[in-house]
């Protein structure tokens, strides 16, 4: 039995959506770290809410084994900046005020 034929059950399993449990479609792969390869799986529920979406992403590794989900929401973020950031993010914030003053004056943001 080969390494894929071995881990088909448990990449099955993983690729279900995890909105309707039905079993997603593969329809991507990218390459991920250490060889790894990060499958793109898709809800071909027509009545699940995620229809059509890329519900799951699913790495195997090299070895041909997948690890286990991990939650990373409770993780720092890693936020890496580029160049002049610190000022477009503020340009950015100042037009979102002159827009939200526009709006509650009268007339301000009408068309």
């Amino acid at each position: 039995m080969s390494n894929e034929d071995s881990t088909r059950p448990v990449f099955e399993t993983a690729s279900k959506c995890p909105k309707c449990s039905q079993p997603g479609e593969d329809r991507q792969q990218t390459p991920g770290v250490k060889g790894s390869t990060i499958h793109h799986i898709y809800c071909v529920n027509k009545n699940c809410k995620w229809y059509n979406t890329p519900c799951q992403l699913i790495q195997v590794n090299r070895d041909g084994s997948i690890p286990s989900p991990k939650d990373h929401s409770r993780e720092k973020k890693i936020y890496e900046g580029f160049d002049d950031h610190d000022r477009r993010a503020q340009e950015l914030i100042e037009t979102l005020k002159r827009n939200a003053q526009a709006e509650i004056r009268p007339g301000g943001a009408e068309i």
